[in-house]
């Protein structure tokens, strides 16, 4: 084989991938036609999968084209069960379902094709719930849908717009079986891939007529990067040119290519394993890449449990996919056709076409989208509208990012130069990156105008705005701002120096985006030092060293000398407290809380999961003002509670105190007095901020201002701020915490 190195591609990297996806949208594959019989416009994707099997091809030996020749097993499939005990007997409870399933499929089109021309016209079809017949000891039972619901149907699966529906049409419906068993659809991916290849092929100089040449795998990455991104060439890793290179020869075939580009489409993962399955679904890959943190392939217990942390729940079923039962979650489970990790845009459309047009218009996709995508559904909705008749057929929202949810579509955008627009750099969805031509296929359509960016009337995102730090004296009724750097976009953690001079806090600087620094703040002349990367430090009272929450070796509990030049992990762990007296630091391990002992260096567990059943705990644990007791929330979707935890003078516990809280959620903010817990409300946006007072004997005072030491007299600026959250100056407060020495510090969002 020769190897290609100075051909069109090197020549002219950009001409690889962008000239395809810089064409219009009826140019990838979607060609309109019109259906006479139905007076309708629609979108029809030439696909030459179609002629697979109806089922899907890893189970090609249970097609209906073999069932007559089997002997059906009619009992219900097992489709839970542990690989390493009864591995066996589950596959084959398995391929006896899907025998069962090709079987009723085929009885139940043969008694509808009374013609037996193969086929199905309308007529034949809308008699399907007339029929109650048995066949082969397969019952046929009726499946309920009312004759405009056929119709529709009809309409809808009717793929090929020639009036009937051929078996595999007929197979793709749902309702006959269960979601697994169902036919293969055409799916628009697979064109996507044929023009992304037919693009690539030209740009080589007609590579398809040599396939036995090979590319560096360097260049071919290269060229490919440099076609796709607008901002310019990236820099070439050696993680994607892996992705392409599958033999790690250091060259690129034609066959690895395409697969390359089906990686970066969504279709597939660098092994092989599909995300799309025949029948429509998607594997929601979106939730196993953003619980596995440590981005290794599998979710274990402890990521399961830093998910809980993060106070978001765990999908529905996610934790029982487990199949060999040995406390992780790989990639191969979650997409097991059985494990309910699948998201089905074929029956979410039908369910949501409640007019039964076969479309979705915009007043059904306001009610059928889920909660996570409300934000998103507008912009999306508009921009694969291919004619713009304010409807979607099956197949643009088949590639919309709304039927699509193999990634994070849903995530929050973030416009970090504060320019007001998304540049591609910008239109970032996950920490991996890994569908780049997906995610510039997305960003194009998204793109109306073809300016290049994003604008905010074309998709929805937010400006990442300034954050400032405010002081405030009770004692003074005086206030003064001591951080407003507009490029500041994150402020907490606060904890004053025993000295009163200083200051440390963690902050994000919008250049860094989510690298989070601990920084040393002089209160006199207001200088910045960053002294090490982490978060919420927090001194020791006699200020010899600090703790904070670092990222190193996962997330743990570090002890660091002033300066942060050196320092030791003492626990895995979150969400560190030193207490008054020096000697205990308190934070969240395992869903629980622990103890670290200064003097003896031992950690102890002092509250364990088994004790509560909240989703998550808060991000904030107060200590009381004589260290015999803690504070802490716990907060599920329906509940919120604190609990207090209290100690003897060898700090056991000897107390658990769980106090309720009217709120949904909330978590504990300080601790001033002995028997008052201060308690900052969530919202929905932080405007609407809101504090209360909880009594050891489980009162709640509303309207803190007391609390605070504020009156009257105090500047209408910082008595609205804690009011309110909602100040003339500011956009809102997003935490604060008061120091020993009785001044209080607040974090604020600048206008």
């Amino acid at each position: 084989m020769k190897l290609v190195t100075n051909r069109k591609s090197a020549r002219q990297p950009t001409g690889m991938v962008l000239s395809t996806l810089m064409i219009p949208p009826e140019c990838f594959g979607l060609k309109r036609l019109s259906c006479e019989s139905c007076s309708r416009s629609c979108v029809l994707t030439v696909i030459l999968l179609f002629a697979l099997e109806c089922f899907q091809e890893a189970r090609a030996q249970s097609d209906v084209r073999g069932a007559n020749t089997s002997t059906p097993n009619t009992s219900t499939p097992n489709t839970t069960g542990s690989k390493s005990s009864g591995g066996a007997q589950v596959e084959a409870a398995r391929e006896a379902g899907w025998t069962k399933a090709a079987l009723i499929v085929r009885q139940r089109f043969e008694t509808l094709d009374r013609n037996h021309d193969f086929s199905l016209d309308l007529s034949e079809f809308l008699s399907v719930d007339s029929q109650d017949v048995t066949s082969e000891g397969v019952e046929l039972v009726p499946t309920g849908k009312d004759p405009r619901e056929r119709r529709r149907d009809f309409l809808l699966f009717d793929f090929d717009l020639n009036a009937k529906l051929s078996f595999r049409e007929f197979a793709a419906i749902p309702g006959w079986v269960e979601a697994p068993f169902r036919g293969a659809i055409p799916d628009p991916f697979s064109r996507l891939v044929a023009d992304a290849v037919a693009a690539m092929d030209e740009s080589y100089d007609r590579w398809d007529q040599r396939p036995e040449e090979l590319i560096s795998a360097h260049t071919f990455v290269g060229n490919f990067l440099g076609s796709i991104i607008p901002e310019g060439n990236q820099f070439v890793t050696g993680r994607v040119i892996d992705l392409a290179d599958l033999d790690l020869d250091g060259k690129v075939s034609r066959l690895e290519a395409r697969h390359f580009l089906e990686q970066q489409l969504g279709v597939r993962l660098r092994d092989g394993r599909k995300l799309r399955d025949p029948t429509g679904r998607v594997v929601r890959f979106d939730w196993f890449l953003e619980i596995d943190q440590d981005q290794n392939g599998e979710v274990d217990q402890k990521e399961i449990e830093a998910w809980r942390g993060a106070a978001k729940d765990l999908p529905e079923g996610f934790t029982n996919v487990d199949l060999d039962q040995d406390q992780r979650i790989t990639y191969e489970e979650l997409s097991d056709p059985f494990s309910g990790c699948f998201f089905d845009p074929v029956l979410w459309f039908c369910q949501a076409d409640t007019n039964l047009d076969s479309f979705i218009d915009w007043s059904e996709m306001m009610v059928g989208v889920d909660g996570s995508r409300h934000a998103i559904q507008r912009a999306i909705f508009h921009a694969f509208d291919d004619n713009q008749d304010s409807r979607l057929t099956l197949q643009e929202y088949l590639v919309s990012p709304l039927g699509n949810r193999n990634y994070p579509w849903q995530s929050n955008l973030l416009d970090h130069d504060g320019d007001q627009k998304l540049t591609f750099n910008e239109f970032e969805f996950g920490r991996t990156n890994l569908f780049q031509l997906q995610r510039r296929y997305y960003f194009h359509r998204l793109d109306s105008d073809s300016d290049g960016a994003i604008s905010r009337d074309e998709f929805v995102f937010e400006s990442i705005q300034s954050v400032d730090l405010v002081v405030f004296d009770p004692l003074s009724q005086t206030s003064r701002v001591i951080v407003q750097d507009p490029n500041v976009i994150e402020l907490g953690g606060f904890s004053l120096h025993p000295d009163g001079d200083s200051l440390l806090v963690h902050q994000v600087n919008r250049n860094l985006k989510n690298e989070t620094r601990v920084v040393r703040i002089s209160l006199d002349d207001q200088n910045h030092r960053e002294v090490c990367q982490g978060r919420l430090p927090a001194w020791a009272p006699d200020g010899s060293t600090f703790v904070c929450e670092r990222s190193h070796r996962g997330v743990g509990i570090w002890l660091m000398d002033p300066n942060g030049l050196s320092g030791k992990m003492l626990s895995q762990g979150r969400c560190p407290s030193w207490s008054p007296d020096g000697t205990q630091i308190a934070f969240f391990n395992l869903h629980g809380v622990s103890l670290y002992d200064c003097r003896s260096e031992e950690v102890r567990p002092i509250f364990v999961r088994d004790e509560h059943r909240h989703r998550s705990l808060g991000d904030r644990i107060v200590w009381a003002p004589d260290s015999r007791s803690v504070a802490f929330s716990g907060r599920s979707p329906s509940r919120c509670e604190v609990f207090v935890l209290q100690f003897n003078d060898r700090y056991e516990r000897v107390a658990l105190k769980r106090l309720a809280l009217p709120q949904s959620k909330g978590d504990v903010f300080a601790w001033e007095v002995v028997d008052r817990i201060l308690i900052q409300s969530d919202a929905a946006e932080p405007t609407e901020c809101r504090f209360s007072a909880l009594q050891l004997d489980g009162e709640i005072q509303e309207g803190v201002n007391d609390f605070f030491g504020i009156d009257e007299t105090v500047s209408s600026q910082v008595k609205a701020m804690v009011d309110s959250g909602n100040p003339s100056r500011t956009n809102g407060m997003l935490s604060g915490q008061k120091s020993r020495d009785g001044r209080w510090f607040f974090s604020i969002l600048s206008e």
